[in-house]
């Protein structure tokens, strides 16, 4: 439907921002914080209604601080170094 406006860009913005405060809380014992690694354009859906749905968890980890982890990342997407 053609570009989207200021305003549309930043209500998108706020649900994504949302979306990755819930799945990063720790605050709750019985949720696992759960990284979302492969935030991108492609991976996010925008209904009719204007909702942002987060799609491909496939790269998704819960958050172990004490464990290395394999980097997954997209070209373009990140820095060349990684």
């Amino acid at each position: 439907f053609g570009p989207f406006s200021e305003e549309d860009t930043v209500m998108i913005g706020i649900q994504i921002c949302e979306v990755l405060e819930y799945l990063h809380d720790d605050s709750d014992p019985n949720k696992p914080s759960i990284l979302y690694r492969d935030l991108k354009p492609s991976n996010l859906m925008l209904t009719p209604e204007g909702n942002v749905i987060f799609i491909d968890f496939g790269t998704a980890r819960f958050f172990m601080p004490s464990t290395n982890a394999t980097r997954v990342v997209t070209a373009g997407y990140s820095p060349p170094e990684q």
